[in-house]
């Protein structure tokens, strides 16, 4: 291979990885944008499957660029993802459940919930299943995929006015100014919540990358719960990337 051929092949790799970088940029406000209203916690996902995606486009074009082979990758990465996720079935619908369930089924441990005929206080929730104490304090173990695709009544008193909204942020951020941003936004809707039980945010995990936090909100009336929740998502994103431009 000639000099120039190569520099043209280097040049040609580097320009792909660039513009791989600025296109996961650019969808990641296109994705912000268009799920402003949703939970950030789910927002967040769908950017990490996103930048996943087209990173995986842009790598296999930069390595077919350098003149290598890359059918036999595709053949054998999807050879593995077919036999991974045929050998894994139960176990990937249980998780993709927990995900659900987290986001959007209305019961958190100590809930007294029914589904399919079995009562019971939730003591557990894992990636694959729920946990639950019944009347004769026998353990029942329920897979997640169940509360997806049952009926679940929940029979604790008030239920209805708890919104759980999760959130993850980067450990850059200032977690203080953080929460006191999104304490002030929930004062802002006050008039929503139940004066005997303020807003509360609560930090639930931390590790190298990412906080995980979980912000409790009691509203005053049920026909409330879906507005305020869209507004509360929203006001957080906004905080998000406030916080985020900050530190960039």
């Amino acid at each position: 291979m000639e000099l120039t051929d190569l520099l043209y092949m280097v040049l040609t790799v580097v320009i792909i990885i660039v513009v791989t970088y600025l296109i996961t940029k650019v969808m990641r406000l296109i994705i912000r944008g268009v799920f402003k209203t949703q939970v950030p916690l789910l927002v967040t996902y769908i950017e990490r499957g996103a930048t996943i995606l087209i990173w995986s486009v842009g790598i296999l074009l930069a390595v077919e660029t350098a003149g290598l082979r890359i059918d036999l990758i595709l053949l054998l990465l999807g050879l593995a993802g077919a036999a991974c996720i045929v050998g894994f079935w139960d176990v990937l619908q249980n998780l993709a459940a927990k995900y659900f369930n987290d986001l959007y089924l209305p019961y958190r441990l100590g809930d007294e919930v029914s589904v399919r005929g079995i009562e019971g206080k939730v003591i557990g929730i894992n990636p694959v299943s729920t946990i639950l104490l019944d009347a004769n304090e026998e353990i029942v173990n329920i897979p997640n995929v169940i509360f997806m695709r049952e009926a679940v009544k929940n029979k604790t008193q008030a239920a209805w006015k708890k919104i759980v909204i999760p959130i993850i942020i980067p450990t850059n951020i200032d977690l203080p100014e953080f929460e006191s941003a999104v304490l002030r936004a929930c004062n802002k809707l006050k008039m929503n919540w139940d004066e005997h039980l303020p807003p509360l945010l609560l930090t639930k995990s931390r590790d190298e990358n990412n906080i995980r936090l979980e912000l409790e909100l009691m509203v005053n009336s049920p026909d409330k719960k879906e507005r305020v929740s869209a507004e509360m998502n929203e006001k957080i994103m906004e905080i998000l990337q406030e916080e985020k431009k900050k530190k960039s």
